[in-house]
């Protein structure tokens, strides 16, 4: 059985760490994949700031983590320091991408996706579009925190500008076409991938598209599992 994890975001105020350490301690020996950001570098000044407690909640998560059976960490832009490292220790292996082969014998590309994201080759753009998503998640939380005053279910800010944000819509349907495209040029039947933090399980140009989705909004906590059927989208339960 393999789970597959992309944006957790560790050490960075907007990760779900509660969630991640949930969701961790419900999982036994199941071999790990890491699709990227999973320790968000960029962020990472914030952690001194965190509580005693949330401290706690992500060190745990990353133990959690490095006590599977094995781990592959395919870095993204927010972990690609660890692009140092490259190379197997023990039971962690670090690359930049890596061929996956299913339960039903399908070959995957697995990999962050920051590659293809067009934003990527300004890195000035790219830090901006970071930080305006940091002031979203931040809006968003103070907003439901309010609803939950009210006695109103949990509503996602980022979720409602990518269906109402002609712009947005437009974007995602490129990336997700471009990564399709891609594994088919390549010979594989599907990519994973992260990044967008936007969770899907569709066919693109007759390639299985997996995004993992994200750890730093509630509306999301999703996953990939593999567990003899082919691989899947799941929803953590909170």
């Amino acid at each position: 059985m393999t789970i597959f994890l992309s944006d957790l975001h560790l050490a960075a105020k907007k990760s779900k760490s509660f969630h991640i350490l949930e969701f961790l301690r419900s999982c036994k020996d199941e071999n790990v994949i890491l699709v990227g950001d999973c320790i968000d570098i960029w962020r990472f000044r914030q952690s001194f700031f965190f509580g005693k407690d949330t401290a706690n909640e992500h060190v745990h998560c990353v133990r959690k983590i490095l006590k599977r059976k094995r781990v592959i960490y395919v870095w993204g832009n927010h972990d690609e320091f660890l692009s140092e490292f490259a190379g197997t220790f023990g039971n962690i292996s670090i690359r930049e991408r890596y061929d996956y082969t299913c339960s039903l014998g399908k070959k995957y590309l697995v990999l962050h996706g920051h590659q293809f994201d067009l934003m990527n080759r300004h890195p000035w753009l790219c830090k901006l579009g970071d930080v305006g998503y940091d002031i979203c998640i931040s809006i968003n939380e103070r907003v439901n925190r309010l609803r939950k005053w009210f006695g109103l279910p949990y509503w996602s800010l980022s979720k409602y500008m990518k269906l109402r944000v002609k712009n947005v819509g437009g974007m995602l349907e490129r990336y997700e076409n471009t990564l399709a495209l891609y594994a088919k040029k390549h010979g594989y039947d599907g990519v994973i991938c992260g990044h967008i933090h936007d969770p899907k399980d569709i066919y693109v140009k007759g390639i299985h598209y997996l995004n993992c989705g994200c750890w730093t909004d509630e509306e999301n906590l999703t996953y990939l599992l593999d567990e003899g059927n082919g691989i899947c989208l799941k929803r953590w339960r909170n």
